[in-house]
């Protein structure tokens, strides 16, 4: 999944082992999700902006996006945690401002 919150994937995540159990598979299916963070001052707004203007063209869509991002330290550890508990295997997060400090803020809150 991509772009979405925890909740988003858990749904996903469901139908996705129900899709594997009905064709057969014995084993279990590797799953993984991109989340968007933006951390530091106006971190809101920067990843708002940046995510709403790279998903333009789906209109409304784009808000929902841009709401799920993560932006501040507790949100990034509460996400880590509920894509866990939801049997993500592995979150890849993607900073959604160019600013170089975010992988070193992102770092620290997840640490």
């Amino acid at each position: 999944m991509g772009g979405g919150t925890p909740e988003m994937f858990a749904h996903g995540a469901a139908a996705v082992e129900q899709a594997w159990q009905d064709a057969g598979r014995s084993d279990k299916p590797r799953k993984l999700a991109l989340a968007y963070f933006g951390l530091g001052s106006n971190a809101r707004q920067s990843a708002g902006s940046y995510i709403k203007d790279y998903y333009g063209w789906l209109g409304e869509f784009a808000e929902q996006i841009a709401a799920g991002a993560a932006v501040s330290p507790e949100m990034i550890k509460g996400y880590v945690a509920a894509f866990k508990d939801s049997g993500c295997d592995e979150l890849i997060f993607v900073p959604a401002t160019s600013q170089i400090d975010q992988i070193s803020l992102l770092a620290d809150a997840v640490m």
